[in-house]
């Protein structure tokens, strides 16, 4: 069966003004723990992708590197290892 798992930096430090993340873990350190995870879980890997998600407010605690936009979104780069079981 075709599965994913998702990799998202966590989050270091916010602003107190409108909840947006100020600093979040490096794409490195997401990339080593994906890479941790595969060697524990030894599952087939089909392919591993970088997805841009929309962060989802101050109280929502799953976070990655972050893309400001003109608005005020921000959007967090996460690593998808797609695999079977």
């Amino acid at each position: 069966m075709l599965r994913y798992q998702d990799f998202k930096p966590g989050v270091e430090k916010m602003s107190s003004f409108l909840g947006l993340i100020k600093e979040s873990d490096s794409l490195d350190e997401v990339v080593a723990a994906a890479n941790a995870w595969i060697d524990q879980q030894q599952v087939t890997v089909v392919n591993i992708e970088t997805v841009v998600l929309p962060w989802m407010g101050a109280n929502h605690r799953e976070a990655g590197s972050t893309f400001p936009t003109q608005d005020g979104m921000q959007w967090l780069q996460t690593v998808r290892v797609w695999y079977r079981d």
